[in-house]
C-alpha cells in the first residue's frame, strides 16, 4: 500500500513540475514585450484596409465600452462590421445610436439573415460578415462584445500579419477577480491557467484574432464555419495545414471585469472544454493531462481521511506531503502568472485588481469544475449557448435544436451573458 501511495503522491508532484515548465516557457516569450510597450501604430509600416467583425446577440454589459474604444482606434483605414442577431435584440437601439454618431462608413450594421441549422449562430454571423465585405479589405479581425480594446489594439494585432509565415495573430483575456460571486473567482483562477495553456498549445482566441482576407478564402474558412460550432480553435488547424503559424501578441491581454454566478459557470466551462476537445490537434493530450491532475487531487482528498481512519499513518503522511506540495506549487504558479499579467497590463497603463486569497481558496472548486467539464464532454454533446440549444455530432456536424431571437431584458448589471 505504501508503495502505491508513494507513487500516487509522486505522480501528482510531477504534474505540478510540468506546469512549472509551461509557465517558464510563457515567461521566456515575454522578455521582449516586458521591456517595452506594444508599438504604436506610427511605428507599424503595414496598415492594410481592415474589417473588424463583431457578432452581437444580447446586450453585453461591456458592449458600449467596446464600441466606444473600437470606433476610436489609432489605425488609418478600418471599418467595424456588426452582425446583430435580430432587430428585436436588446442591443439594437444602442447600436443604432452608435451608428448615427459615427456614420455607416465607420460602423456598418446588418441583421443575421440566414440562421443556419448546421453551425453556431456566431459562425453564421461570421460567414455573413465575410461574404458582405468588398474586395478592398485585406485583413479580417474578430472581436467579442466583452472586449474593451486599447487605442493601439488594432495596429498591434494586425502588424504580425506582415510576415507571410504568420497566418493568425491573436491576443488573450484576463478576468479581473472583482466582486463577491464564487463564479467570478472560479473563472478568474481557471482563466489564469488557461492563458498558459493557450500559449503553450497554440490555441487562438476569437476575442482578438486577425487573419488576411486572402487566407480566409484560400483555406475555405467560411465553408468550415458554416458547419462548425467553434469559430476560433479550428482555425489553428486550417492554417497549420497550410504551413502558416499562429502568432501570440502578449501585450494584447484584454481585461474583463464582468461577473458570473456559479450556477451559470458550468455551461461556460463545458463549452470551453468541448471546443478544445473537438477542434484542437492536441486536445487529447491537454484534456487527459488536466483530467489526470483533477482525479489525482480528488484521490488524495478522499484517500487521506480513509487512511487515517484505517490507522495507516505513514501512508496518510505520504499523501499529505504529495497533496501539500502540489497545492503549494499551484499557489506559487498562480501568483507567478498574475505577476506576469500585472506587468503586461501596467505597460498598457491598465490597472486590475490582484488575485486575493479568497480567489486562491477556490482552487479546489476550480479543479472540481474542470474535472466535471472534462469528463462530461466525453458523453455529452448537447449544450446551450446564449439561449440556443445545440447537438454536436462531430466537429463539422452540428445541429441547432432550438433557436429564437435573444430577448432577455432581465440581464443583471455587469453579469456576463453565458
Amino acid at each position: 500500500m505504501s508503495t502505491f501511495v508513494m507513487g500516487l503522491a509522486l505522480t501528482l508532484l510531477i504534474c505540478g513540475w510540468i506546469q512549472i515548465g509551461f509557465v517558464f516557457r510563457y515567461q521566456r516569450s515575454l522578455r521582449g514585450p516586458l521591456r517595452r510597450e506594444a508599438p504604436p501604430v506610427g511605428d507599424v509600416t503595414w496598415t492594410p484596409r481592415t474589417a473588424v467583425v463583431l457578432c452581437v446577440r444580447g446586450y453585453d454589459p461591456l458592449l458600449d465600452e467596446c464600441l466606444r474604444r473600437l470606433l476610436n482606434q489609432h489605425y488609418p483605414d478600418y471599418v467595424v462590421h456588426v452582425v446583430v442577431d435580430s432587430e428585436h435584440d436588446p442591443a439594437w437601439a444602442s447600436l443604432k445610436t452608435w451608428q448615427q454618431q459615427y456614420g455607416p462608413e465607420r460602423l456598418r450594421m446588418s441583421v443575421l439573415r440566414v440562421r443556419r441549422k448546421t453551425c453556431s449562430l456566431k459562425c453564421s454571423s461570421l460567414v455573413q460578415a465575410v461574404d458582405e465585405l468588398d474586395a478592398s479589405f485585406e485583413v479580417v479581425v474578430l472581436i467579442d462584445a466583452d472586449v474593451t480594446p486599447l487605442q493601439n489594439w488594432l495596429g498591434a494585432l494586425v502588424a504580425p500579419l506582415a510576415d507571410p509565415s504568420v497566418g493568425l495573430s491573436t491576443g488573450n483575456r484576463w478576468f479581473e477577480p472583482s466582486g463577491q460571486r464564487w463564479g467570478t473567482k472560479v473563472r478568474t483562477v481557471w482563466n489564469a491557467g488557461a492563458v498558459i495553456q493557450m500559449f503553450n498549445f497554440e490555441i487562438p482566441w476569437g476575442g482578438s484574432l486577425a487573419m488576411r482576407r486572402a487566407d480566409v478564402e484560400q483555406h475555405r474558412v467560411t465553408d468550415n464555419w458554416a458547419r462548425s460550432f467553434n469559430d476560433d480553435v479550428l482555425l489553428r488547424e486550417l492554417f497549420h495545414q497550410a504551413g502558416q503559424r499562429l502568432h501570440c501578441v502578449p501585450q494584447l491581454l484584454m481585461v474583463n471585469r464582468e461577473e458570473v454566478p456559479l450556477a451559470k459557470l458550468w455551461d461556460w466551462a463545458l463549452r470551453q472544454c468541448l471546443q478544445v476537445w473537438l477542434y484542437h490537434q492536441h486536445a487529447r493530450q491537454v484534456g487527459c493531462f488536466n483530467v489526470a491532475v483533477a482525479l489525482l487531487t480528488a484521490a488524495h482528498l478522499v484517500g487521506l481521511p480513509v487512511l487515517l481512519y484505517q490507522g495507516q499513518t505513514n501512508s496518510a503522511l505520504l499523501l499529505l506531503a504529495g497533496l501539500g506540495g502540489y497545492l503549494l506549487n499551484i499557489v506559487v504558479l498562480f501568483l507567478w502568472i498574475e505577476h506576469l499579467a500585472q506587468r503586461l497590463l501596467r505597460l498598457q497603463q491598465q490597472t486590475v485588481a490582484s488575485l486575493s486569497w479568497s480567489a486562491i481558496w477556490t482552487m479546489p472548486l476550480v479543479h472540481l469544475v474542470y474535472c466535471y467539464s472534462s469528463v462530461s464532454i466525453l458523453f455529452r454533446r448537447t449544450l446551450n449557448w446564449r439561449g440556443v440549444r445545440y447537438r454536436i455530432h462531430a466537429p463539422l456536424r452540428v445541429e441547432v435544436l432550438s433557436d429564437a431571437p435573444f430577448t432577455d431584458l432581465n440581464q443583471e448589471l455587469n453579469v456576463s451573458i453565458i
